[in-house]
């Protein structure tokens, strides 16, 4: 055999493996980037959205707490907006969260991403809260609920939401 010929063959070998190196390299390094800029993203969930969009109307919601062990705490998170069918209130309207326990439990409230509590332990209603007029607002809550004691299958908290 010509020498050439092989030498020439070992060539084209190498070119192609090199390109197919050179791809699978920039798979790696595009997996890596999507990776971490997917890991960086946070998907808000919401247990519930609650469209407050006339004065007056007063809303509630229960939270199941059978699922609750003794001296455990769960997260609920909702959010309460002005907009309904992507149509937004033409009036401001003032909102306070009142709750209502089955059983003896700590409940602590946080708004829009707060780290302080809002919620007043002892009345267990929050101050009032204003949903403003003609522009889209979304009051993001945090809801931590801890059990001091045992939970039976019938214990709930009611959320109110009076305007």
């Amino acid at each position: 055999m010509d020498s050439g010929f092989i030498k020439r063959r070992v060539g084209v070998v190498d070119i192609i493996l090199s390109i197919i190196f050179l791809i699978l390299l920039i798979a790696v390094i595009v997996l890596f980037v999507v990776m971490f800029n997917k890991s960086k993203t946070t998907v808000e969930k919401y247990d519930i959205t609650l469209p407050l969009v006339k004065k007056g109307e007063d809303m509630n919601f229960s939270i199941d707490l059978s699922l609750l062990d003794p001296n455990e705490s769960m997260e609920y998170y909702f959010k309460i907006t002005n907009t309904l069918n992507n149509k937004t209130n033409k009036n401001s309207i003032k909102y306070k969260l009142t709750f209502n326990l089955t059983q003896d439990l700590d409940l602590e409230l946080y708004r829009n991403s707060g780290s302080e509590n809002i919620l007043n332990s002892e009345t267990l209603e929050t101050q009032e809260f204003v949903l403003k007029a003609n522009e889209l607002q979304e009051d993001k809550y945090k809801l931590v609920i801890k059990a001091k004691g045992t939970i039976n299958s019938t214990d709930m908290v009611t959320v109110n939401i009076e305007s």
